[in-house]
C-alpha cells in the first residue's frame, strides 16, 4: 500500500475488509469478550536463538519453509526476538525488525508475517505473553510504533490485536487468476484501453503527480518515501523490463487530459508478504483515475485489460495493497481482490518511549 494504491512498507474503517471474509468466519457473539490475560506461565520466555529457528519457521508457516527459516536466520542477532519454550519444545516466537523513519522521526518495530509463530492450544495466551515482554523492550529502545502483518484468515489474532489497541493500516489482497481469470466489463463509450509507451509520458505526468500527492490528503494522511520525482517514477515504470502501465484514453478529451487513468504492473517484490511472492504472481504497484472520471467504469476497464494480459502471460495470481483509510482504493479493490494479509499498527504514547522499567 488507489483509485490510489501504494506499494511500500507497512498491508477499514467501515469493516469492509472483514466483510470480505465473513462468509468463511464463524458468527461472532453480540458482545465479544476481550482476550483473557495469560495465566501463570508454564513456559519460559527466553531470547530467540538460532536453535529455535527451525521450529519457529514451522509455526510461522508458509509455502516455503526453508525461505522462512533463512529469513529468520538473517534477522536473529540484528533484531530483537523472543521465544516461548515449554517442556515439549517451542510454543511460540516473535522477531521484530527495526524500521527507521516509517512514520517520520523515530524507529518502528515491524513483525512481518514470517516473524511470528504460535503453537499449542492457547495461541492467544502465548501471543499476549510474547508481546507484553517484547513491547517493553521495544519501547525502552525508543521503538514506539509496533506493527504486525498477519494472515487475513487469522481472526483470533486479529481480534487480539484490536483489543491491544492496534488499528488496521494496510491490506495486501490477491486475486486467483485460475479461478477468476477474467473481469466481465467493457470500457465506457469513447474510451479505449491499452498499453502505454514512453511517448505517453507527458500525458501521464499530471496523473503521476496527482497520484503521489493524493496520499497526504484526508483521511489517508500518508507520506510516501518516493524514489524520485513523479516524472522519474513514471518513466521508470514505462521503461523497466517486466513492468508495464495500462491506461484508459478518451477520444473526446483535450490532448492534455486524454489519459483518464492508469494501472501499473510489476513483479512481486521484497515488500510483498513472502507467501505472495512467486514467479507466477504479478503485482499492482500503482493506480490512479482522474476524480471526475470515477464511477463510470474507467478503472474497471483498465483492470480488465491488465487481468487479461496477465492471464495470457501465464500468471496465476495478481496482488495489490492499499491503506485501509484510503476509501476510494478500498472500495474499488475489495470488489475484485480478497484480503490475504493485514498490517496492524499501534502508536505508543511518546512520553513513555525510551523509558525503562515500564
Amino acid at each position: 500500500m488507489v483509485v490510489q494504491v501504494s506499494r511500500s512498507n507497512p498491508r477499514a474503517g467501515d469493516g469492509s475488509a472483514a466483510a470480505a471474509r465473513a462468509a468463511a468466519a464463524p458468527a461472532a457473539p453480540a458482545a465479544p469478550a476481550a482476550p483473557a490475560a495469560p495465566a501463570a506461565p508454564a513456559a519460559r520466555i527466553v531470547p530467540l536463538l538460532e536453535s529455535h529457528l527451525h521450529a519457529l519457521a514451522r509455526l510461522a508457516g508458509g509455502p516455503n519453509l526453508p525461505a522462512v527459516e533463512e529469513r529468520l536466520r538473517s534477522a536473529v542477532g540484528r533484531h530483537s526476538g523472543l521465544a516461548l519454550v515449554g517442556e515439549s519444545g517451542l510454543a511460540g516466537g516473535l522477531v521484530g525488525l527495526a524500521i527507521p523513519g516509517l512514520f517520520g522521526p523515530g524507529t518502528a518495530a515491524l513483525v512481518p508475517e514470517w516473524g511470528l509463530g504460535l503453537g499449542g492450544l492457547d495461541r492467544t495466551g502465548s501471543f499476549l505473553r510474547l508481546y507484553t515482554a517484547m513491547a517493553e523492550t521495544w519501547t525502552s529502545l525508543g521503538r514506539g510504533i509496533h506493527i504486525f502483518t498477519i494472515p487475513a484468515a487469522d481472526l483470533e489474532l486479529e481480534e487480539t490485536l484490536r483489543w491491544l489497541g492496534f488499528g488496521l493500516y494496510v491490506v495486501d489482497a490477491a486475486r486467483d487468476l485460475v479461478a477468476e481469470p477474467a473481469l466481465a466489463t467493457s470500457a465506457p463509450r469513447g474510451v479505449e484501453v491499452g498499453l502505454a509507451t514512453l511517448d505517453d509520458l507527458a500525458r501521464l505526468l499530471p496523473l503521476a503527480e496527482a497520484h503521489e500527492a493524493y496520499y497526504e490528503t484526508s483521511p489517508t494522511f500518508r507520506v510516501r518515501d518516493a524514489e524520485g520525482t513523479p516524472e522519474e517514477i513514471m518513466a521508470g515504470w514505462l521503461t523497466t523490463p517486466g513492468q508495464s502501465v495500462w491506461v484508459a484514453r478518451s477520444e473526446e478529451a483535450p490532448t492534455g487530459r486524454s489519459i483518464l487513468g492508469f494501472i501499473q504492473l510489476r513483479p512481486a517484490g521484497s515488500d510483498v508478504p513472502m507467501a505472495l511472492r512467486s514467479d507466477d504472481t504479478i503485482g499492482i504497484g500503482g493506480a490512479f483515475t482522474r476524480p471526475e472520471e470515477r464511477g463510470r467504469g474507467v478503472a474497471a476497464a483498465v483492470l480488465a485489460a491488465a487481468l487479461a494480459w496477465a492471464v495470457d502471460a501465464g500468471y496465476r495470481r495478481m496482488i495489490v495493497d492499499f491503506e485501509s483509510a484510503n476509501m476510494p482504493a478500498r472500495s474499488f479493490w475489495l470488489r475484485y481482490f480478497r484480503p490475504a494479509y493485514l498490517s496492524y499498527v499501534r502508536h505508543i504514547d511518546t512520553r513513555l518511549v525510551g523509558r525503562t522499567g515500564l
